[in-house]
């Protein structure tokens, strides 16, 4: 036994090796759950980090919509109050030459952008 222990090699019958290899196996799946806790963690934060940045470019989005709404509603109401006035002016005072359709108003945009509402989507 002696010689064995020289040579670090350990002598063991089929029950004791048995038993040692059950408690590698147990701690070897130890290991590897630990290992996958670790891996969704990490998965977590990188999920986490990324809806961030989403709801980041949502709001942007967001802001530029209701943005262009401003403008086109701008735009309309400079239509109806300076050029359609005068259009309006000039085919009535000779209705055979211009055409007698009516021109169409656009129709100002009433809605915007929904809000984000979720508090985890809120900036801070």
């Amino acid at each position: 036994m002696e010689y064995a222990f020289k040579k670090n090699v350990a002598l063991a019958s089929p029950v004791s090796l048995f038993s040692v290899l059950k408690t590698i196996n147990y701690i070897w799946r130890q290991n590897a759950d630990e290992s996958s806790v670790r891996n969704m963690i990490r998965l977590g934060k990188e999920l986490y980090e990324r809806v961030g940045k989403i709801a980041e470019h949502a709001d942007k989005l967001g802001r530029s919509i209701t943005n262009t709404v401003k403008d086109y509603n701008v735009f309309v109401s400079s239509l109806e109050t300076r050029v359609l006035v005068t259009a309006r002016k000039l085919n009535d005072l000779d209705e055979n030459q211009l055409g007698t359709e009516e021109i169409a108003t656009p129709t100002p945009i009433e809605a915007g952008p929904t809000s984000i509402t979720a508090n985890e989507l809120q900036k801070d």
